[in-house]
């Protein structure tokens, strides 16, 4: 697993995987991985993304490609596997701002699906043990962690609904 995920963000640098239309090969190769990564241990998962390095930098911009899916999709199952990728990219920052960023994403992602951002943060905790710098993310003043704060804006665009930075 480790090697494909190498693979992947090896092909996500050659090929501009963050200008690629939504959902791309990219996103649904990434998404398998994440697929089987959620059903490991937690003691097997960390050893994956140990062993992955600095590769695992492609879970963070899948995370908001995947949220985006999800508010499109009407998914609670796609925002709780957006919360996932970005738990498992947390691991590999130095600079945890950069993941505060995308989790006013996922957050308004999950409630515009209809799920309620604590219990889904729960449920990714039991699955990989949250950063408290995630965990904390919920006691934030509403206005300091929705996108707008955070510098995006909710739009429609040929595709559907999309999450953009403003200008």
């Amino acid at each position: 697993m480790v090697d494909k995920i190498k693979e992947l963000s090896d092909t996500a640098v050659k090929e501009k995987y963050y200008a690629k239309t939504i959902p791309s090969k990219i996103d649904i190769s990434i998404d398998e991985i994440l697929q089987k990564l959620i059903k490991l241990k937690k003691d097997e998962l960390l050893r994956v993304i140990e062993k992955a390095g600095d590769d695992i930098w492609i879970f963070h911009l899948f995370s908001e490609r995947k949220v985006t899916i999800a508010v499109r999709n009407n998914s609670p199952k796609e925002a709780k596997t957006a919360l996932f990728s970005l738990a498992i990219a947390s691991y590999g920052v130095n600079d945890f701002r950069e993941i505060l960023i995308s989790l006013s994403l996922v957050c308004d992602g999950i409630v515009r699906v209809g799920g309620v951002c604590k219990e889904v943060f729960d449920e990714i905790d039991a699955i990989i043990e949250l950063k408290p710098f995630i965990k904390s993310f919920l006691d934030r003043e509403e206005k300091d962690k929705s996108i707008e704060a955070m510098g995006y804006e909710a739009l429609e665009d040929t595709n559907g609904f999309l999450y953009r930075q403003k200008s």
